[in-house]
C-alpha cells in the first residue's frame, strides 16, 4: 500500500465527517421538512401520504441494501492498517461484485413489486394510481444504486480520504431539492419526488467511480488480484448477519408510516411521517456523530488501541444524548404553532401521541448508535441476532397493540421493542469497554441529568397547558438550560475544546 496509515490524522478525518454529515443533514432536512409546504401546493395531503406509504412499504418488503458496505469498510480499514495490498484489493473487488449482484436482483424484483404496492394502500384518489406506480418504478431505479455507491464510498473512507468522499456525497445530495422543485413546477407531482432521489444517486455513482479509478491508479498501481483472494465466502458469512440487522433497521424506520397508510388513511400516514421527520431531524445531527466516528473506531479496533476505546465510546454516546435530548425538548416546546405555521394545518394527534413518538424516535436512534459502535469491532453476528429478535417483537407488538390501542399502538410497540434490544446491545458494549452498564446508557453526571429532567418537565408542561405564551416561554427556558449546561458542565466544555483543536 502506498499510503502509511500512521501519517493520517484520524481526529481530522472524524471532524471532516462530522462537518459534512451536518451539511448533508441540513440538505435532507430541507428536502424532507422545509419543502413539504411546497409539495402540498402541487399535490394533496392524500397524494403525498400515498407516496410516503408506498416507499415505506417497498423499503420493508425489498430490504434493498444488506449492509455490505459496513463489512467492507471494517475489513478495508484493517487491511489498510496492516499494509496488506493483496487483501485490500481482494476485499474491495469482492464487495463490489456482491453489490452489483444485489443491484440486479433489486432492479428485477423491485419493478414487479412496484406494480402492485399501490393497490395495498388505503388511497382514495384512484385517478393517481398510474402516476404513483410510475413514481415507484423510478424509486426502485434509484435505490438499486445504493449498494454500488456505498461500496465505492467505503473505499475512500478506508483510506481516510474523508474530504473527497464527503464532497462527492454533498455535491450529489444538494441537487435533490432543485430537481424536485423543477419537477413540481412542471406538474410532475409525486414523480418529481422520485426523480429527486434518482438523480443524486446516479450522480454519486458516476463521481465515486471516477474518484476510485484515480486513487487506485495512484496508490495501487500493481494488481495483486487472483480468484483465490477475492474472499466471497468470507464476506457472505458476515453479510448474512448484517442482512438480518438491516431488516430490523428498515422495519423500525418505516413501519409506522406503512401501517398507518394501509390500515387507516394516507392523510394519517402523511402526518405521522411528517411528525417523525421533525424528530428524525434531531436524530440526523445526533447520530451524525456515530457515523462520523465509525472509520476512526474501526482503526482503533484494528490497531488494538484499546486504551482509547472507552473514552471514544463514552464521548460518542454522550454527544449523541446531549444533542438529541435538548433538540427534542425544543421541538416539543413549540410543536403546535410550528405545525400550523408550516403546513397551515392543525395537529391531528393528541400531544400524548407526540410524546410517545418522540421517545420512540430517541430509543431507535440510540439503538442504531449502539449497533454502529459494535460494528466497528466486527461483532456482526450478535447484533444481527438481537436485531432480528427486536424486529419480530416489534411486528408482533404492532399487531397486538394497534388492535387494542388503535394508532397509539404504533409508538408503544417501538418503545417496548427498542428498550429490550438496547439492554442486550449495552451488555455487549460493556464487554468491550469494561464500563458499568448504567454508564453506557447514561455516561453523564447528576448535574446534567437534572438539566435533562428540567427540560423534559418544561416540555410536558407545555403539552398540558398548550398556548402561544407557553410555547414561547418553553422555548426560551429550554434554550436557557442549554446555555447553562455549556457554561457549567466541564464535560461539555472539554468536548467543545476537542472540536476546536480539530478545526485548528
Amino acid at each position: 500500500m502506498r499510503i502509511n496509515s500512521s501519517e493520517i490524522n484520524k481526529t481530522k478525518a472524524t471532524f471532516v465527517n462530522v462537518l459534512f454529515n451536518y451539511g448533508t443533514s441540513i440538505v435532507l432536512i430541507i428536502n424532507s421538512i422545509v419543502l413539504v409546504p411546497l409539495y402540498l401546493k402541487y399535490m394533496s395531503l392524500s397524494d403525498y401520504g400515498a407516496w410516503l406509504t408506498a416507499i415505506a412499504t417497498i423499503n420493508i418488503i425489498m430490504l434493498i441494501d444488506p449492509g455490505i458496505s459496513s463489512v467492507c469498510s471494517q475489513r478495508l480499514s484493517k487491511h489498510f492498517n496492516d499494509d496488506s495490498d493483496k487483501e485490500f484489493q481482494g476485499t474491495f473487488l469482492s464487495s463490489f461484485l456482491i453489490a452489483t449482484f444485489f443491484m440486479i436482483i433489486t432492479l428485477c424484483f423491485g419493478l414487479i413489486i412496484a406494480s402492485f404496492v399501490p393497490d395495498l394502500i388505503n388511497y382514495e384518489n384512484n385517478g393517481q394510481l398510474e402516476r404513483l406506480e410510475s413514481a415507484m418504478k423510478l424509486y426502485i431505479l434509484a435505490i438499486c444504486l445504493v449498494p454500488i455507491y456505498s461500496i465505492l464510498s467505503s473505499f475512500l473512507q478506508s483510506l481516510l480520504q474523508t474530504f473527497k468522499d464527503n464532497v462527492i456525497n454533498f455535491l450529489s445530495i444538494i441537487t435533490s431539492p432543485f430537481v424536485i422543485v423543477v419537477g413540481l413546477i412542471n406538474d410532475l407531482g409525486i414523480i418529481a419526488l422520485a426523480l429527486g432521489i434518482l438523480f443524486p444517486n446516479f450522480l454519486r455513482v458516476v463521481l465515486y467511480f471516477l474518484t476510485v479509478i484515480v486513487l487506485w491508479g495512484r496508490y495501487l498501481k500493481e494488481s495483486l488480484i487472483t480468484f483465490s483472494n477475492l474472499g466471497f465466502l468470507s464476506l457472505f458469512k458476515d453479510i448474512k448477519f448484517l442482512y438480518l440487522r438491516r431488516f430490523s433497521a428498515i422495519t423500525s424506520e418505516n413501519i409506522e408510516t406503512a401501517v398507518a397508510g394501509i390500515l387507516f388513511s394516507t392523510e394519517i400516514a402523511a402526518f405521522i411521517s411528517i411528525l417523525k421527520r421533525i424528530f428524525v431531524a434531531i436524530q440526523m445531527f445526533s447520530t451524525g456523530i456515530a457515523t462520523s466516528t465509525y472509520t476512526s473506531l474501526s482503526h482503533i479496533f484494528s490497531g488494538l488501541e484499546r486504551d482509547r476505546l472507552r473514552e471514544v465510546v463514552k464521548n460518542t454516546i454522550y454527544s449523541f444524548q446531549l444533542i438529541h435530548l435538548f433538540g427534542t425538548s425544543i421541538i416539543i416546546a413549540s410543536l403546535g404553532p410550528l405545525i400550523f405555521l408550516w403546513l397551515e394545518e392543525e395537529l391531528i394527534f393528541d400531544y400524548s401521541f407526540v410524546l410517545l413518538m418522540a421517545f420512540n424516535v430517541f430509543l431507535v436512534a440510540k439503538l442504531h448508535l449502539f449497533n454502529s459502535i459494535l460494528y466497528t469491532s466486527g461483532n456482526f453476528k450478535s447484533v444481527a441476532y438481537i436485531s432480528i429478535g427486536e424486529s419480530i417483537v416489534r411486528l408482533t407488538l404492532t399487531y397486538i397493540l394497534v388492535s387494542n390501542f388503535d394508532i397509539f399502538g404504533l409508538p408503544l410497540a417501538g418503545i417496548i421493542s427498542s428498550l429490550i434490544a438496547l439492554f442486550y446491545v449495552a451488555k455487549l458494549i460493556q464487554e468491550k469497554t469494561g464500563d458499568y452498564i448504567y454508564k453506557i446508557f447514561y455516561p453523564g453526571s447528576i448535574y446534567e441529568l437534572t438539566v435533562y429532567l428540567l427540560a423534559l418537565f418544561i416540555g410536558i408542561f407545555n403539552v398540558v397547558k398548550d398556548s402561544v405564551f407557553n410555547n414561547v416561554l418553553s422555548f426560551l427556558l429550554t434554550t436557557l438550560l442549554l446555555f447553562l449546561l455549556i457554561i457549567f458542565s466541564k464535560r461539555v466544555r472539554d468536548l467543545g475544546w476537542l472540536i476546536f483543536k480539530a478545526i485548528k
